[in-house]
């Protein structure tokens, strides 16, 4: 499958799995911030 249109560009797209990652990190703490909410990412390995 594949799509014949062009990606939109904004934030986390710089095709950089790490530097993606770190940018929607830090839209989630933006958007915590501003709603006085906090987060706690939690993560499971296999089982």
């Amino acid at each position: 499958m594949s799509w014949d249109i062009p990606p939109a560009e904004g934030d986390a797209d710089h095709g950089d799995l790490g530097m993606d990652l770190a940018d929607v990190l830090v839209a989630i703490g933006e958007a915590a911030r501003e709603q006085e909410r906090g987060l706690v990412p939690v993560a499971r390995g296999p089982r």
